[in-house]
């Protein structure tokens, strides 16, 4: 599908390859901005300090402005490259939809057939965010359980992660666990 109506992208702070999706921030300047941001980018780009993020899939706000009703959108995935099954390798994350990239060489990703996207522990995207989220303890957890080898950056060592994150990572144990725990013994309703 082409882009809707064939308009031009409107460029945005999850579109930047400057921006910190993780942390919100603009790599340049230092200042939080928020994905959908057009504005400031738009200043950027004329400025020549905007870098199109080549794995970043635009989204509504980069075709429609902030003014502007927006009709039934679907991005544009006709140039993600798809798994066996013809389902497009795309990953859900903090800059919005993204090509999935494999966290190492020689990984094959798949496309989760219920969720429609590549499981985030699989790419190289996915691996930063869980490591900043979670820190690398749990992580390495989260990894195992799915078989995949974590991939640790220099900077991310000791990465303890994000408080409020750990907690609801935590909480979802607990259910998975007392999920497998009626499973095992035979629901009772």
């Amino acid at each position: 599908m082409a882009s809707p109506d064939k308009r031009m992208v409107l460029p945005s702070c999850s579109l930047c390859s400057r921006f910190d999706s993780l942390r919100g921030i603009c790599g340049i300047t230092g200042e939080k901005r928020e994905v959908f941001d057009t504005e400031t980018a738009l200043v950027c780009q004329r400025e020549g300090r905007f870098i199109r993020d080549i794995n970043a899939v635009p989204n509504s706000f980069n075709f429609y402005g902030p003014n502007e009703e927006i009709p039934n959108f679907l991005p544009d995935l006709s140039r993600i490259p798809v798994d066996a099954g013809g389902r497009p390798l795309i990953v859900k994350t903090n800059r919005g939809l993204e090509r999935a990239v494999p966290a190492y060489e020689g990984l094959a990703l798949r496309v989760d057939p219920v969720f429609g996207e590549v499981p985030s522990i699989y790419t190289y995207q996915g691996q930063r965010e869980l490591i900043f989220r979670l820190g690398v303890h749990l992580a390495k957890r989260v990894a195992e359980r799915e078989g995949v080898e974590l991939v640790v950056h220099p900077d991310e060592e000791g990465s303890e992660g994000r408080p409020e994150a750990i907690n609801d990572f935590m909480e979802e144990e607990r259910i998975r666990e007392n999920v497998r725990n009626r499973s095992k013994k035979g629901w009772d309703w």
